[in-house]
């Protein structure tokens, strides 16, 4: 058997191997149906409402980040110490997708659900029924973030105990090259009617999503692992836990640089929340945003493939300041749609831009998760990812609320100042992507200067680790050349 179909203790055929394959990609692609529908869908609920930007940014960036600060860290941690007949991320999986589908399908009912409670309790106390509503909606989003940010959690953490390290990159490639596939369909078939049939797409989703993603659960397998990293000595062990995660995973500015390289690059995705917007002003129906993107998702489907081999080619690290640097010097190009035109033309010129950002965003995209699991440690791989959520989180929920107000402000600067009515204003957009895409752009290149320090392609080893790394490097070698003495002397009888 080839060294190339073994990670761990698990050992696969071909077969085996493509089997593993198909039921991770099942699980993406549910899982981004799912991931798809609150950012896509929910604006358009809350705007209906009377909801203000700050409002819709907050439900969407914010809550969600929040989470990702608490609960992921706890999470992360303490799966990957933990052990069980069903491995160590598969439990925390299982245990939290029905809540995850659960609370989307009552996002569906939220405008019944504040209808009766408004109706029947607070029509005195609460001063509309949208008011209520959005109120509620706070509530379900908030649920419905905290069990997903269990899986969130956990669910790229399993790749990495699974796939073998040779196959990673294609991996990604495929699971990439799926999502997008789920988010073409999704804009292709279900777009155009999300701000009429918003209820309806909330409780379809949230029902597919539990059966599908439980489906994974029950036929991905983990293999064994070695006994979990010892924590701080203390008498208490949440304590040592919590003492131990900040001592280990903010050691070094190696990682500083990791984290917010990628922090400040969601940041400057922040805004993309009211891209959608900004579409509907320039002139574009929901018909013709659904079809650019789903058509944008295929193209992006059949690019990711040969991004998934250019980024095991060429390190991930290099692939992404390469991708980060032409799409910085792409934004500019929405500076055009400023200016008042016809339909025709800004449908063209829609196509054009987009047709223009799609290879460079699919190479940055294939090459972000080979990243993390090329330059993080493995022994604490799940521990450093949350170490990132935890910085990307909180300056995401800083991010949800200023990007919300910023766009406010120019809604106010643009009425009262300029006396420009409307939506004109979410136009000048892409302001915010420069000055934050161009802060990530500045640290991940600090990273791959310290990264060269450390031994590059050939040595790299993750700083104040580098011990741990080879005695888990050591280890595989020494199962894999057991596996293939074995395999050896049952050929030989």
């Amino acid at each position: 058997m080839s060294n190339d179909l073994r990670v761990g203790t698990l050992e696969y055929t071909k077969r085996g191997l493509v089997m593993v394959f198909i039921w991770l990609l099942w699980g993406d692609f549910c899982f981004t149906l799912m991931e798809t529908v609150e950012p896509a869908v929910l604006p358009f609920m809350l705007k209906s409402l009377g909801a203000s930007n700050l409002i819709i940014s907050t439900y969407i960036s914010t809550i969600a980040n929040a989470f990702n600060l608490t609960v992921c860290p706890v999470v992360s941690f303490m799966s990957d110490r933990y052990r069980s007949k069903r491995g160590r991320r598969i439990p925390y999986l299982a245990f939290a997708t029905p809540f995850v589908g659960l609370f989307l399908i009552l996002t569906g009912f939220a405008r019944p659900i504040g209808n009766y409670f408004f109706t029947h309790y607070f029509h005195h106390s609460v001063s509309s029924e949208a008011a209520l509503t959005i109120g509620l909606l706070a509530v379900l989003v908030a649920g419905y973030q905290f069990f997903n940010m269990i899986v969130g959690s956990v669910y790229y953490y399993l790749f990495n105990d699974v796939v073998p390290e040779k196959h990673l990159g294609r991996f990604m490639a495929f699971f990439r090259a799926v999502g997008a596939i789920a988010g073409s369909l999704f804009s292709f078939f279900v777009f155009q009617y999300a701000r009429n049939y918003s209820s309806e797409i909330f409780i379809w989703f949230g029902i597919i999503y539990i059966i599908g993603f439980m489906m994974m659960c029950m036929k991905v397998k983990e293999g064994d692992y070695p006994p979990p990293p010892e924590m701080e000595k203390s008498r208490n062990s949440t304590f040592a836990g919590i003492k131990t995660f900040f001592k280990e995973s903010y050691c070094h500015k190696f990682y500083w640089y990791f984290y917010l390289s990628g922090s400040f690059w969601m940041v400057s995705l922040a805004v993309n929340t009211f891209v959608v917007f900004r579409n509907l002003d320039i002139g574009l129906t929901m018909k013709e945003m659904g079809i650019i993107g789903g058509v944008a998702g295929v193209v992006t489907t059949v690019l990711l493939i040969p991004a998934g081999y250019y980024a095991d080619k060429n390190h991930p690290i290099r692939v992404g300041i390469t991708a980060m640097t032409w799409t910085l010097i792409f934004v500019p190009l929405n500076a055009i749609f400023l200016l008042h035109m016809g339909h025709h033309m800004v449908l063209i010129l829609t196509i054009i831009t987009t047709a223009i950002t799609l290879p460079v965003n699919a190479v940055l995209y294939a090459s972000e998760l080979p990243l993390f699991m090329r330059l993080l440690p493995h022994t604490r791989y799940g521990q450093f990812s949350s170490a990132n959520a935890v910085v990307r989180s909180a300056m995401m929920m800083v991010a949800g609320v200023l990007c919300g107000s910023y766009m406010d402000w120019l809604k106010y600067f643009f009425m009262h100042h300029l006396h420009i009515g409307g939506d004109y204003y979410y136009r000048l957009f892409f302001f915010w992507i420069l000055v934050f895409g161009g802060l990530a752009l500045f640290f991940r290149v600090k990273l791959y200067k310290l990264w060269l320090k450390f031994g590059g392609d050939d040595n790299f080893l993750p700083p104040r680790f580098e011990e741990d790394e080879l005695s888990f490097r050591k280890m595989h070698s020494h199962i894999e050349e057991d596996a293939g003495s074995a395999l050896a002397s049952e050929n030989a009888e």
